[in-house]
């Protein structure tokens, strides 16, 4: 496991009415100066009673731009999934004496950049920017 998947805290939200998750990198105080790290992932959702069934949270693959700060604010990631549905018994991704859902997150990219000026907007064709100093 790479440093930065393991430096990473999701939280789960059942106050609106979709689930949701808050992804944050807890490691943000020690990304080196004078550079941003971006990272992509995919979330998803499995279902209890049929293991390769999975359910995408809208709007995949995410990503972000982390440069050296205090705190991260965390990614909100929303999925279709109704709040009530968890609370069901016959809910698909809980059991009924045991509430947890399980997660799986999908690790596509994760790289330090030289320039902490480079924004989201520099990543609009989709292409991998590789920068060496």
């Amino acid at each position: 496991m790479s440093r930065i998947t393991s430096s990473q805290l999701m939280e789960a939200d059942t106050t609106g009415k979709y689930l949701s998750f808050c992804l944050y990198y807890t490691d943000v105080a020690h990304v080196p100066r004078k550079y941003s790290r971006y990272v992509c992932w995919n979330i998803l959702v499995l279902t209890r009673y049929i293991p390769t069934h999975k359910v995408k949270t809208n709007y995949g693959p995410f990503s972000k731009y982390h440069v050296q700060q205090e705190l991260d604010d965390g990614y909100q990631v929303h999925t279709s999934i109704p709040v009530d549905e968890l609370y069901n018994d016959k809910c698909l991704f809980t059991e009924p004496e045991d509430p947890r859902i399980t997660v799986h997150i999908e690790w596509v990219d994760s790289h330090l950049l030289a320039q902490p000026t480079y924004h989201a907007f520099d990543d609009n064709d989709k292409l991998q920017k590789h920068q060496m100093k």
